[in-house]
Protein backbone atom coordinates (compact mmCIF):
# COMPACT_ATOMS: atom_id res chain seq x y z
CA UNK A 1 0.00 0.00 0.00
CA UNK A 2 1.58 3.33 -0.83
CA UNK A 3 0.21 6.50 1.25
CA UNK A 4 -0.94 9.40 -0.62
CA UNK A 5 0.08 12.99 0.57
CA UNK A 6 -2.92 15.46 0.41
CA UNK A 7 -1.53 18.73 0.88
CA UNK A 8 2.06 19.47 1.26
CA UNK A 9 2.02 21.66 4.93
CA UNK A 10 -0.37 19.29 6.69
CA UNK A 11 1.69 16.05 6.08
CA UNK A 12 4.70 17.93 6.35
CA UNK A 13 3.81 19.08 9.84
CA UNK A 14 2.80 15.39 10.02
CA UNK A 15 6.82 13.95 8.98
CA UNK A 16 7.98 16.88 11.23
CA UNK A 17 6.21 15.56 14.49
CA UNK A 18 6.94 11.92 14.03
CA UNK A 19 4.41 10.05 11.44
CA UNK A 20 6.76 7.44 9.73
CA UNK A 21 3.89 5.91 7.99
CA UNK A 22 3.16 9.75 6.22
CA UNK A 23 6.40 8.93 4.42
CA UNK A 24 5.95 5.02 3.68
CA UNK A 25 5.99 5.15 0.27
CA UNK A 26 8.09 3.51 -2.28
CA UNK A 27 11.53 3.47 -1.11
CA UNK A 28 13.79 4.15 -3.45
CA UNK A 29 11.53 6.05 -5.21
CA UNK A 30 10.82 8.58 -2.09
CA UNK A 31 14.68 8.86 -1.56
CA UNK A 32 15.02 9.70 -5.04
CA UNK A 33 12.65 12.71 -4.73
CA UNK A 34 14.45 14.27 -1.77
CA UNK A 35 17.50 13.83 -3.53
CA UNK A 36 16.32 15.89 -6.24
CA UNK A 37 14.46 18.62 -4.52
CA UNK A 38 17.58 19.01 -1.98
CA UNK A 39 18.55 22.37 -3.53
CA UNK A 40 15.16 23.90 -3.47
CA UNK A 41 14.62 22.78 -0.12
CA UNK A 42 18.61 24.08 1.16
CA UNK A 43 17.25 27.11 -0.01
CA UNK A 44 13.80 27.38 1.91
CA UNK A 45 14.66 25.85 4.84
CA UNK A 46 16.39 28.57 6.83
CA UNK A 47 13.91 31.34 5.60
CA UNK A 48 11.01 29.31 7.15
CA UNK A 49 13.20 28.30 10.51
CA UNK A 50 14.32 31.95 10.62
CA UNK A 51 10.81 33.12 10.41
CA UNK A 52 9.34 30.41 12.60
CA UNK A 53 12.34 31.22 15.33
CA UNK A 54 11.64 34.96 15.53
CA UNK A 55 7.88 34.29 15.77
CA UNK A 56 8.34 31.64 18.54
CA UNK A 57 10.88 34.08 20.22
CA UNK A 58 8.49 37.12 19.96
CA UNK A 59 5.62 35.00 21.52
CA UNK A 60 7.86 33.47 24.20
CA UNK A 61 9.23 36.59 25.49
CA UNK A 62 5.98 38.46 25.23
CA UNK A 63 4.44 35.98 27.20
CA UNK A 64 7.45 35.70 29.51
CA UNK A 65 7.27 39.70 30.14
CA UNK A 66 3.41 39.60 30.59
CA UNK A 67 3.58 36.83 33.74
CA UNK A 68 7.00 38.16 35.48
CA UNK A 69 6.89 41.53 34.89
CA UNK A 70 5.24 43.19 37.47
CA UNK A 71 5.59 46.54 39.15
CA UNK A 72 6.90 45.26 42.34
CA UNK A 73 9.56 43.07 40.30
CA UNK A 74 13.08 43.82 40.22
CA UNK A 75 14.17 44.77 36.66
CA UNK A 76 16.99 42.56 36.11
CA UNK A 77 14.34 39.76 37.02
CA UNK A 78 12.14 40.78 34.43
CA UNK A 79 14.92 41.06 31.45
CA UNK A 80 16.54 37.84 32.72
CA UNK A 81 13.14 36.33 31.68
CA UNK A 82 12.15 37.74 29.02
CA UNK A 83 15.58 37.37 27.63
CA UNK A 84 15.45 33.86 28.61
CA UNK A 85 12.33 32.98 27.20
CA UNK A 86 13.16 34.70 24.00
CA UNK A 87 16.19 32.43 23.56
CA UNK A 88 14.06 28.96 24.52
CA UNK A 89 11.45 30.00 22.20
CA UNK A 90 14.01 30.70 18.86
CA UNK A 91 15.93 27.61 20.35
CA UNK A 92 12.65 25.44 19.94
CA UNK A 93 10.67 27.27 17.26
CA UNK A 94 13.93 27.30 14.84
CA UNK A 95 13.96 23.57 14.11
CA UNK A 96 10.24 23.12 13.80
CA UNK A 97 10.17 25.46 10.68
CA UNK A 98 13.35 23.88 9.34
CA UNK A 99 11.80 20.69 9.65
CA UNK A 100 8.36 21.52 8.39
CA UNK A 101 9.91 23.13 5.17
CA UNK A 102 12.01 20.55 4.65
CA UNK A 103 9.07 17.74 5.41
CA UNK A 104 7.20 19.81 3.37
CA UNK A 105 9.35 19.54 0.25
CA UNK A 106 9.89 15.87 0.29
CA UNK A 107 12.83 15.80 2.93
CA UNK A 108 13.45 12.76 4.79
CA UNK A 109 15.57 14.40 7.97
CA UNK A 110 13.35 15.12 11.25
CA UNK A 111 12.45 17.40 14.15
CA UNK A 112 14.70 15.96 16.41
CA UNK A 113 17.56 16.40 13.94
CA UNK A 114 17.07 19.74 13.64
CA UNK A 115 16.81 20.09 16.74
CA UNK A 116 20.11 18.74 17.36
CA UNK A 117 21.85 20.71 14.39
CA UNK A 118 20.50 24.04 16.10
CA UNK A 119 22.03 23.20 19.53
CA UNK A 120 25.19 22.49 17.80
CA UNK A 121 25.17 25.94 15.93
CA UNK A 122 24.37 27.42 19.55
CA UNK A 123 27.48 25.51 20.80
CA UNK A 124 29.44 26.79 18.45
CA UNK A 125 28.52 30.74 18.20
CA UNK A 126 28.98 31.37 21.90
CA UNK A 127 32.52 30.73 22.05
CA UNK A 128 33.01 32.48 18.80
CA UNK A 129 31.33 35.32 19.74
CA UNK A 130 32.49 35.33 23.38
CA UNK A 131 36.05 35.46 21.54
CA UNK A 132 35.58 37.67 18.51
CA UNK A 133 37.49 41.05 18.80
CA UNK A 134 34.89 42.72 16.02
CA UNK A 135 30.93 43.40 16.10
CA UNK A 136 30.67 41.80 12.94
CA UNK A 137 32.06 38.22 14.07
CA UNK A 138 29.97 38.04 16.81
CA UNK A 139 26.54 39.35 14.72
CA UNK A 140 27.55 36.74 11.96
CA UNK A 141 27.93 33.96 14.75
CA UNK A 142 23.96 34.55 14.88
CA UNK A 143 23.04 32.65 12.08
CA UNK A 144 25.19 29.89 13.52
CA UNK A 145 21.56 28.02 15.22
CA UNK A 146 19.91 28.79 11.74
CA UNK A 147 22.21 27.02 9.61
CA UNK A 148 22.65 24.34 12.22
CA UNK A 149 19.31 23.51 11.90
CA UNK A 150 19.42 22.94 8.04
CA UNK A 151 22.82 20.95 7.79
CA UNK A 152 20.96 18.65 11.02
CA UNK A 153 17.77 17.98 8.97
CA UNK A 154 20.14 17.34 5.78
CA UNK A 155 21.85 15.28 7.13
CA UNK A 156 19.61 12.73 8.96
CA UNK A 157 17.77 13.60 5.45
CA UNK A 158 20.58 11.83 3.48
CA UNK A 159 21.45 8.99 5.91
CA UNK A 160 17.05 8.19 5.59
CA UNK A 161 17.67 7.97 2.19
CA UNK A 162 20.22 5.97 1.95
CA UNK A 163 18.13 3.73 4.43
CA UNK A 164 15.69 3.51 2.19
CA UNK A 165 17.41 2.29 -0.50
CA UNK A 166 19.34 -0.54 0.97
CA UNK A 167 17.51 -3.99 0.72
CA UNK A 168 15.36 -5.19 3.01
CA UNK A 169 11.43 -4.91 4.40
CA UNK A 170 10.08 -2.49 6.52
CA UNK A 171 6.76 -1.90 8.49
CA UNK A 172 5.53 1.36 9.20
CA UNK A 173 2.25 2.38 11.30
CA UNK A 174 1.07 6.04 10.63
CA UNK A 175 -2.50 7.53 11.09
CA UNK A 176 -5.16 7.10 8.17
CA UNK A 177 -5.69 10.50 6.85
CA UNK A 178 -9.48 11.42 5.78
CA UNK A 179 -10.08 15.08 4.19
CA UNK A 180 -7.26 16.13 6.33
CA UNK A 181 -8.80 14.47 9.76
CA UNK A 182 -7.50 10.89 11.62
CA UNK A 183 -9.67 8.26 10.69
CA UNK A 184 -7.67 5.22 11.57
CA UNK A 185 -4.55 3.29 11.51
CA UNK A 186 -2.61 1.98 8.50
CA UNK A 187 0.19 -0.51 8.65
CA UNK A 188 2.59 -0.58 5.66
CA UNK A 189 4.73 -3.17 4.81
CA UNK A 190 7.36 -1.88 1.96
CA UNK A 191 9.73 -4.67 0.78
CA UNK A 192 13.13 -3.04 -1.48
CA UNK A 193 15.74 -5.64 -3.15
Amino acid sequence: MIVARRGPWLLGLAAVLGSPGVLAQDGPALAERARQRRAPRVLVEPLLGLGLGAAAAALTALTARAVVCTRDEAPDTCTLATVGAGYLGFLLGTPLGTAWAGASMDGLGSYASALLGTVGGVALAIPIALLARTEAVTIATAALPVVGAVVGYELRSNARGHELQAPGARLALAPSLNGGSVSGLTLTLSVTY
